[in-house]
């Protein structure tokens, strides 16, 4: 009985794990962007936990260009301009409170908007 169960449970546990690793995966092509463009660069290269603010910058400046309509999202602009003077400035702790901020506000509604672009940049 006992080796009929461990592998049963086994391939289950994968299963649970693969299922809660993709639940975490970016939804949209734009959040699919963000993740090496915007969140690696926050994270630092090779690990140093220093952003990488010039590629912060260019991303920034690149969100600029192709933001969704101001009527549907308001604070969209203000949030990347926030972000992008916090780029220049080398401003950590800024730029951690304008993703965060932007999150909030924007994440759930364009992840539920059907006429958000299917694919980034």
């Amino acid at each position: 009985m006992m080796r009929r169960t461990l592998p049963t449970l086994v391939a289950i546990t994968l299963l649970l794990a693969a299922g809660i690793a993709a639940a975490g995966d970016p939804k949209t092509a734009l959040g699919k962007w963000m993740v090496p463009n915007m969140g690696t660069a926050f994270s630092g290269k090779d690990g140093s936990d220093t952003p990488d603010y010039a590629t912060l910058q260019a991303s920034y400046a690149l969100l600029l260009t192709k933001e969704p309509p101001a009527a549907t999202y308001p604070q969209w602009d203000g949030y990347l301009q926030q972000g992008l003077a916090a780029a220049k400035a080398n401003d950590k702790a800024g730029l951690q409170a304008t993703c965060k901020g932007c999150h909030k506000a924007h994440r759930d509604a364009y992840k539920a908007d059907s006429s958000v672009p299917k694919t980034f940049p």
